[in-house]
C-alpha cells in the first residue's frame, strides 16, 4: 500500500511540474520579454548596418526563442561582400551580429565588367560604391582561375611581410610566364609566374639589405626571372 501511495505521490510531483513547465511556456510565448527589440551589428566596414537591417527587420517583435538562427545567417552571408556571419541571442530581446567581410586585394577587368579578386581568389562583381571604396592594385591580362589563384597568394605573400610595397602597387599585368608589378613610383617589379614564393623571398631580402641607403623606389626595374641573380637599374 505504501508503494502504491509513493509511486502515486511521484506522479502528481511530475504531472505538476509538466503543468508547471507548460504554464511557463506559454507566458514566455504570449509575453512581449522575449520580443526582439535590438539588433547590433559589428565587424562590418564596406557593407552599411541598413543593408543588414533589411535582410533581419522583419524579425524584430518576433520571439527571440523562435529565431532560426541557421536560415538567418544564411541569408546575410548571400552579399557578395560578406564571407561569413556569427550570430548570437543575448536574452532576453537582443541580436548580436558579427560581420567577416571580404578581402579585396586586387581588381580587374572581364567582358566590360569590374570585379573584385578577394583573398580567397573569388571574383565578386564591383559596383559603383566598391569602386570607389576599395583601393586596391589594377590587374590586366588575367585569364583563368588557375591566374586569379597565383596572383591572389602574391599578393597576400606581399601583404603579410611588407604592407608598404603592397599598398605601393598600382599595376600588375600577368605577361604569359612572368608577372610585372608596377608600383606608383614607376618601379617596375619582374618576377616568373612559377616561382613567385622564392622570388618574393629574394625581393623582401633585398629590400631589407638596401634599407639603410635606398629604397625600392630607388629603381627603374627589379628582375628577379634569372636565377640566382638580381638584374636592377636605378632611377635617373
Amino acid at each position: 500500500m505504501n508503494k502504491i501511495k509513493k509511486t502515486s505521490i511521484i506522479i502528481l510531483y511530475i504531472s505538476i511540474s509538466l503543468l508547471l513547465v507548460k504554464s511557463i511556456n506559454q507566458y514566455v510565448v504570449k509575453t512581449d520579454y522575449f520580443e526582439i527589440k535590438k539588433i547590433n551589428i559589428k565587424g562590418n566596414n564596406f557593407v552599411k548596418d541598413e543593408t543588414i537591417y533589411k535582410l533581419i527587420n522583419n524579425k524584430i517583435n518576433h520571439n527571440i526563442l523562435d529565431l532560426d538562427l541557421k536560415k538567418l545567417k544564411s541569408k546575410i552571408n548571400k552579399n557578395d561582400y560578406i564571407h561569413s556571419s556569427k550570430i548570437y541571442t543575448l536574452l532576453p530581446s537582443t541580436i548580436l551580429i558579427e560581420i567577416n567581410e571580404i578581402i579585396p586585394l586586387a581588381i580587374f577587368k572581364n567582358n566590360n565588367k569590374k570585379y573584385l579578386l578577394d583573398s580567397n581568389a573569388k571574383s565578386i562583381e564591383a559596383d559603383y560604391n566598391a569602386l570607389n571604396y576599395y583601393n586596391v592594385p589594377i590587374i590586366s591580362n588575367i585569364n583563368n582561375h588557375s591566374e586569379k589563384i597565383k596572383v591572389t597568394e602574391l599578393l597576400k605573400m606581399i601583404l603579410k611581410n611588407d604592407e608598404s610595397l603592397y599598398l605601393s602597387i598600382n599595376h600588375i599585368v600577368m605577361n604569359n610566364d612572368e608577372i610585372n608589378i608596377h608600383l606608383s613610383s614607376n618601379t617596375k617589379i619582374i618576377i616568373n609566374t612559377n616561382k613567385t614564393k622564392n622570388e618574393l623571398a629574394i625581393l623582401f631580402e633585398f629590400i631589407d639589405n638596401i634599407s639603410e641607403s635606398k629604397k625600392i623606389t630607388s629603381y627603374k626595374y627589379i628582375d628577379l626571372t634569372v636565377k640566382d641573380q638580381i638584374i636592377v637599374k636605378e632611377m635617373i
